[in-house]
């Protein structure tokens, strides 16, 4: 359904100050590709092998929220519109998203009220306001760990110590 509602933003980024790379997924790049020719400054692509080697050149991201893009947007302090997918256990994306928008360090659309129009209006309050910007990378670095392993090996420890004891 993303994809569907994305075709529309995408065909009318002609006139935009910025490029667009969208993934759509190797099952449905066919599809969604058929009878379309998107602007120039659009690339649609079905998948990509080194995403995270992108994301360091990248301005903004829009994505779902699962837990392993969350860590890569708090670990490169990556500005991101987030669209959370309706479809997974416990709603537990959107509430990934709801951290970070709580925390003044990204955008949140839920898929249901996703419009091109809203989309292009979230990107330009993002993009062209520095402040807003900088403030999105500040906050995300604030809510960074990068100490995980450490935390993780103290736990288990802890744990282990306890039922020793």
């Amino acid at each position: 359904r993303l994809n569907s509602k994305m075709k529309d933003f995408l065909n009318n980024a002609k006139d935009k100050d910025y490029e667009i790379l969208y993934i759509t997924g190797n099952a449905h790049y066919s599809d969604f590709i058929k009878g379309e020719k998107f602007p120039a400054n659009v690339k649609v692509l079905p998948y990509l092998d080194n995403l995270a080697a992108l994301l360091k050149n990248t301005d903004l991201l829009i994505t779902r929220a699962g837990a392993s893009t969350m860590s890569e947007v708090l670990s490169l302090s990556l500005p991101a519109i987030f669209i959370p997918s309706p479809f997974v256990a416990n709603n537990h994306q959107y509430y990934n998203a709801l951290e970070i928008k709580n925390n003044n360090a990204g955008e949140l659309i839920e898929e249901k009220e996703l419009t091109s129009e809203k989309l292009d209006n979230m990107i330009n309050d993002v993009l062209f306001n520095e402040k807003r910007y900088q403030e999105m990378k500040k906050n995300l670095h604030k809510m960074s760990i990068d100490n995980s392993s450490e935390i993780i090996y103290k736990i288990i420890k802890d744990l282990v110590e306890c039922k020793k004891n």
